[in-house]
């Protein structure tokens, strides 16, 4: 038996096909929130921070690094206690990307530091300075045992237009690999020791 074709005359009924619940009018309003509700998140959404591996001579294929690898952004205030400090964790994708989408707002400008954890390789750390409201403001090369307020090598700095509402919405960077990683330190023979 064929059914036959629909037609509209459900919208004179203002009830669905099929559907004894859902009126026409409780439809219209649940689509007036939703697109209410994706402009609202489209003007409230924070910058993205990328962070790309390329190919180096130390890493010629950023593609061969373990699933493991992953990049954090830790919150450095010195006002804040362990139990506030703030990690944010982007694993690797598949382009050799770590993808930090809408860092948070906060009530003031925020300072991280982005470290790139490998298995195999070690990465230079940055600075990531974020403002209220999550733009990126900018990026500095840092190391271990510099006094935060010294800023390293420039990556990014947000320009004066983009500076005056915050920074830019999207940021990518380039990560730079200092090393590989060796566990085991080859030693010299000893020279008491003789063979026979």
């Amino acid at each position: 038996m064929r059914q036959p074709p629909l037609s509209f005359n459900f919208l004179q009924n203002r009830q669905l096909p099929h559907s004894k619940h859902l009126t026409m009018t409780a439809l219209l309003h649940l689509l007036t929130l939703l697109s209410a509700g994706s402009c609202i998140y489209s003007t409230a959404a924070a910058a993205s921070l990328i962070v790309q591996i390329p190919p180096s001579n130390v890493l010629p294929n950023p593609h061969s690094l373990s699933p493991n690898t992953h990049a954090t952004l830790t919150t450095l205030s010195s006002s804040q206690t362990e139990q506030q400090q703030q990690i944010l964790t982007a694993p690797l994708t598949r382009s050799a990307e770590f993808v930090f989408a809408d860092l948070p707002p906060s009530s003031s400008k925020e300072s991280y530091l982005l470290d790139i954890r490998s298995r195999d390789y070690i990465f230079a750390p940055y600075r990531v300075d974020v403002s209220s409201d999550g733009a990126i403001t900018g990026i500095w090369e840092t190391f271990r045992g510099n006094q935060w307020e010294n800023r390293g090598a420039e990556k990014y700095v947000a320009q004066q237009a983009g500076a005056a509402k915050g920074g830019d919405d999207n940021v990518t960077v380039d990560a730079r690999v200092l090393g590989r990683r060796q566990f085991y330190e080859e030693r010299p023979k000893c020279e008491f020791y003789q063979e026979k």
